[in-house]
């Protein structure tokens, strides 16, 4: 093993130089094949042993369907509903749209959301998120224990992360409405709200600009200079380049389990970092070593078939390069406790 390290710090720089080149070469049509491909290989191996379960990192990615498992838990469109939306049930209007439909009806304009008709929805939807409570049996405590790293939530809310005892890392953020960094840490587990937390009003992500804001800002810290094309992701993903240690990275370097998140074509963030990985991943075949291992977990009712337009959303999920796990039980907190029973099973140490 001591031999082994030897090499990997002798062989590093100069084969992670020759992943990159050979990664950028394949996004060119009729690109030769870089030199020393069995360098690159030597290095990969002897990459794997020393960095062992670094390189597998795991992350639980929560969306809202845990709560609404516990009493008074509300799903988004009962949300929007409780703020004035007059879509009807069963309405495929995108949450952000129906957002902007309510900011449009209270005089609150696109480029104009300081003014007070926003300020109020904001008010009422943390009111709403902040009302819900934990029990001491809630489906939450069994992914607590679970032998986690991260956890990013989409939610406004702190439910899961109050079930620990928490160091704040990120105090105030000012004026900043995207936060990418973690804001609480508990022992080792950073803890990400990648939409915002309702504590700091001005965070929540809402309606599209809020959505575009994000995937700007994400794209800022990937590509700090365009001429490098996917030089810094590489990097990341091969452990050359210190984490940036923010969320959206974690798509690329950890092994994700993505729980009670509908995922609807409306979080154009999430699909944008999946379809980014799959692009990422597929035409360079040297970062295969360094492939992490994204799930979707669907809970669902047994009995319940899912319609077509459900089926179309888990097929582009699994063209993405996500593996689609479907966990049937009688009802939701059923199905929430065996997808936390099997994560226990994959990531045990």
């Amino acid at each position: 093993m001591k031999r082994a390290q030897h090499y990997v710090k002798t062989l590093r720089a100069d084969s992670a130089f020759l992943i990159n080149r050979r990664c950028m070469r394949s996004e060119k049509k009729g690109a030769r094949r870089g030199p020393s491909i069995a360098l690159v290989t030597i290095w990969l191996t002897f990459s794997i042993l020393e960095l062992g379960n670094s390189m597998n990192q795991k992350t639980l990615f929560l969306g809202n369907g845990l709560n609404r498992t516990l009493k008074g838990g509300v799903s988004w469109a009962e949300l929007m509903r409780k703020l004035g939306s007059q879509e009807p049930e069963g309405s495929n209007v995108p949450f952000p749209i129906e957002f902007e439909q309510l900011a449009a009806r209270r005089g609150c304009l696109v480029g104009k959301r300081h003014v007070d008709p926003y300020k109020d929805l904001r008010n009422m939807i943390v009111e709403e998120v902040s009302n819900e409570q934990c029990s001491s049996d809630s489906v939450h405590r069994c992914f607590c224990d679970l032998p986690f790293d991260h956890m990013v939530t989409t939610n406004y809310d702190r439910i899961f992360d109050n079930q620990y005892k928490l160091e704040a890392i990120v105090s105030n953020p000012g004026y900043s409405r995207n936060i990418l960094g973690p804001i609480y840490r508990s022992g080792n587990r950073d803890f990400y709200h990648a939409h915002g937390i309702d504590k700091w009003k001005n965070t929540l992500c809402l309606g599209h600009e809020h959505y575009a804001a994000l995937i700007g800002k994400i794209r800022k810290e990937f590509y700090p200079n365009e001429d490098t094309g996917n030089a810094l992701l590489v990097d990341l993903v091969t452990g050359q380049k210190e984490s940036l240690n923010i969320w959206p990275e974690l798509f690329l370097t950890n092994d994700v389990a993505i729980v009670g998140f509908g995922l609807d074509y409306c979080e154009s963030d999430i699909w944008w970092l999946l379809a980014l990985r799959a692009a990422l991943f597929a035409p360079c075949k040297s970062l295969d070593a360094y492939a992490n291992e994204i799930t979707y977990f669907k809970a669902q009712i047994k009995g319940r078939s899912s319609g077509l337009q459900e089926t179309c959303r888990l097929n582009a999920l699994a063209s993405l390069g996500v593996t689609v796990s479907v966990i049937e039980d009688s009802d939701y907190e059923g199905a929430y406790r065996q997808i936390a029973e099997e994560l226990r099973k994959r990531w045990k140490s």
